[in-house]
C-alpha cells in the first residue's frame, strides 16, 4: 500500500497571474480619479462582434451622474498590433449604444485618448 496520498485534481482553473499590467494599472488609477469608483470596472464585460467572437476592452465605465452613456477604453502601449485596434473599431460600429475610446500615455506621462467612432 501506497503511503503518499494522490493530491486531488483541481476542478477549477485559476490562474494567480494579476488582472491588469502596469500601462493598465495606471490607467485604472487615472479612471478611479477621474470618475466614480463604484462605476469603473477593469476588464469586465465582454462584448459581442459576430456571433462566437468577443472583444473585452480593458475598463468599462458605468453610466453615473458625470457619464451617461456606458463608455469602454482600450489601453495601448507603444508597442501595439493591429488585431486590438480592428476590434475595438468593430465594437464601436456594432455597439452604438455605448462610446469607445482608445487610450495611451505620451512621453510627457500623460494620457491621451481618441473617441472611437461607429
Amino acid at each position: 500500500m501506497n503511503a503518499d496520498p494522490v493530491p486531488a485534481k483541481k476542478r477549477l482553473r485559476q490562474s494567480a497571474a494579476p488582472v491588469l499590467n502596469r500601462l493598465e494599472m495606471r490607467f485604472h488609477g487615472h479612471l478611479l480619479a477621474t470618475y466614480e469608483p463604484d462605476s469603473v470596472f477593469a476588464q469586465a464585460v465582454r462584448v459581442e462582434l459576430a456571433r462566437g467572437h468577443w472583444f473585452k476592452p480593458d475598463f468599462y465605465v458605468a453610466p453615473h451622474a458625470s457619464c451617461t452613456r456606458p463608455t469602454f477604453f482600450e489601453t495601448k502601449g507603444p508597442k501595439s498590433f493591429r488585431g486590438g485596434f480592428e476590434n475595438l473599431k468593430v465594437a464601436a460600429r456594432v455597439h452604438k449604444w455605448a462610446k469607445f475610446f482608445l487610450v495611451w500615455e505620451d512621453e510627457a506621462g500623460r494620457w491621451q485618448r481618441q473617441e472611437i467612432l461607429p
